[in-house]
């Protein structure tokens, strides 16, 4: 609508490592770079202008980069380790029923004491029945998300309802 003015507000993702004022920040030089509002964020050309905009000791999101390069190289490695982790799949046999399943070598979890996100093998945590408890009430955490997005697909309705049956099994609210 002409003449309507929008107010937009930045706010740091659940588990990034970045404040909400850090995401405002963020937002405020994405606004600035974008052109007539349309944003081709993930560009290679947006990403090297962002790059580019926080080199600047003046742009305030300088310090929010770590200009050290052989620090930056250590959390680059670090950062494609998790990756390449993250991108990997197991094949896992069992004798009974027979059919082979696929699924992630690790898992990434919600350390209860430190509320931490930590990384587990995926057989630890199947085994234990806390660590399977808790890897079940995130997965229907994840299930609901996904629910919201995808709720005016009728066509899902039984994944739904399934949804549904397993939240009142484990005793899960509404998330």
């Amino acid at each position: 609508m002409e003449g309507t003015k929008e107010e937009r507000k930045y706010v740091a993702v659940t588990g990034a490592r970045i404040t909400d004022a850090d995401a405002e920040k963020i937002g405020a030089v994405i606004e600035e770079l974008s052109t007539n509002g349309k944003l081709s964020l993930l560009t290679q050309v947006f990403v090297e202008r962002f790059v580019e905009h926080a080199r600047r000791e003046d742009s305030p999101i300088h310090d929010l980069f770590e200009w050290d390069v052989g620090r930056a190289a250590e959390l680059y490695w670090y950062d494609r380790a998790l990756y390449l982790i993250r991108s990997v799949r197991v094949t896992i046999h069992r004798v009974d029923p027979g059919v082979p399943r696929v699924v992630r070598p690790v898992v990434r979890m919600i350390e209860p004491q430190s509320n931490k996100s930590v990384i587990l093998d995926i057989t630890s945590a199947l085994q234990d029945p806390k660590l399977r408890h808790q890897l079940v009430k995130q997965a229907l955490r994840d299930l609901a998300r996904a629910r919201r997005v995808y709720a005016d697909l009728s066509e899902l309705g039984e994944v739904f309802a399934a949804i549904d049956r397993a939240k009142q099994q484990f005793g899960e609210a509404d998330a």
